[in-house]
């Protein structure tokens, strides 16, 4: 069901945990968490929410088997000069779902990691079971134009990502101040070496012809970072890809609406 803004929120739960778990990929210490039973999910995070195992990745946990990595970097994860390149850091994720023992897996990803998820079921359309992008970057603009994350301050950047929702901001914030705002120049730092120009990617759009598995794009009608028409484009250009729209104000869409998020991502891999 749609997200209904201006409605009381439900009390936030930070009780769900996973413990964080690592391998060498590539010579560099790659973080993940994981759990559940059932079909295996790769799931990728966006800019910020890492260092956690999330109400939305327990609510998906429930029946199946969520992998969580974070990205050269982000989180704990080390950084590397080969994370700066789309192509590296597609053959590092297959690389650590070898390294799991996961051939086929369902791809879910949210706002930068959307983009990646998109790069790698192009890449990999054979290990890609199902392909959920919620509030993806990645295509190139239209007429209407997002927010540029990089030229926010610190304020207005907690703004874009979840709305007038103060109960929120623990998912933001890691930390005491300092630290957190150490942490978000690092992750935009790793960020911007993918993307900082252009900031989406002219060929994606045509690639993403190669997706032939059951496609989901979940986008919101508030969110001032992905218009909602460039979820559109996404989901007219899957070949089996469908589009579900939210009336959540905000970008950081698995923390703002965690259940209406995974159950539309279920409903899709039950297919």
């Amino acid at each position: 069901m749609p997200v209904t803004p201006n409605v009381e929120p439900s009390p936030v739960s930070w009780e769900c945990w996973s413990e964080p778990e690592s391998l060498v990929v590539h010579d560099r210490r790659m973080v993940y968490r994981q759990g559940g039973s059932g079909d295996a999910v790769l799931y990728l995070h966006g800019l910020g929410l890492t260092r956690r195992w999330l109400p939305f990745h327990e609510a998906l946990s429930n029946s199946r088997h969520v992998v969580a990595p974070e990205q050269p970097g982000f989180g704990d994860s080390e950084p590397s000069e080969w994370g700066e390149s789309w192509e590296d850091v597609v053959l590092h994720y297959a690389d650590l779902l070898d390294l799991l023992g996961h051939r086929a897996v369902h791809v879910v990803g949210t706002s930068l990691g959307g983009w990646l998820a998109a790069r790698f079921a192009t890449t990999y359309p054979e290990r890609t079971r199902s392909l959920a992008l919620v509030a993806p970057l990645g295509m190139q603009p239209g007429p209407t134009r997002g927010v540029d994350i990089f030229r926010l301050e610190a304020a207005e950047y907690e703004q874009a990502m979840i709305g007038d929702r103060p109960d929120l901001l623990g998912f933001l914030i890691d930390g005491d101040d300092v630290e957190s705002a150490l942490q978000r120049y690092a992750e935009l730092t790793a960020a911007a070496s993918l993307m900082w120009n252009p900031r989406y990617d002219r060929a994606l759009e045509r690639r993403l012809s190669r997706v032939a598995a059951p496609a989901l794009v979940i986008g919101s009608r508030f969110d001032r970072v992905v218009p909602l028409e460039e979820c559109e484009r996404y989901a007219n250009a899957l070949p089996n890809g469908t589009l579900h729209v939210l009336e959540a104000e905000g970008h950081a869409l698995v923390a703002i609406a965690p259940e209406d998020v995974a159950n539309a991502i279920l409903d899709l891999q039950a297919e």
